[in-house]
């Protein structure tokens, strides 16, 4: 495939992952009570609950600008896998709860929480082939060193 095809999938895959975490940060913020009431419960605690339920969004959202710019884009695609990740990982200790509140939108509301962690586990795995392809770019696009 030729650099340019690549650099345009990439820019395309980046684009959707901005939109993507651009429309969960929005949404806690516009839900923000609702997010920390499942904070709340989720961790059983007050105070780590109200300080991630603004961090989370902000998280978001910084990732969502991290991945629009090519000086970034690397960043934002390992915060994006770590934030994920960790989402993951709350997702199946909220499992053993018994309590999963949901404060998702749109499309992924009608998702169950087997469906969730497996849109999350792909999500993980694109966001890896968005690495994949930054690092492969930018060595592509490098001048060879010179003597």
């Amino acid at each position: 495939m030729k650099i340019q095809h690549r650099q345009i999938i990439a820019h395309l895959l980046s684009v959707a992952y901005s939109s993507l975490f651009m429309y969960t940060a929005v949404h806690k913020i516009v839900l923000h009570a609702v997010f920390e009431n499942i904070l709340i419960q989720g961790l059983s605690d007050s105070f780590p609950a109200t300080v991630l339920a603004v961090a989370v969004p902000l998280l978001e959202g910084a990732v969502a600008l991290l991945l629009l710019f090519s000086t970034t884009r690397l960043t934002g695609w390992l915060l994006a896998i770590f934030l994920l990740t960790v989402y993951n990982g709350f997702i199946w200790y909220m499992s053993f709860t018994g309590a999963l509140p949901c404060s998702c939108g749109s499309v992924f509301s009608g998702l169950t929480w087997r469906e969730h962690l497996l849109l999350n586990f792909m999500l993980i795995l694109l966001a890896t082939v968005g690495v994949w392809m930054d690092r492969n770019l930018k060595q592509a696009v490098l001048p060879a060193p010179s003597s």
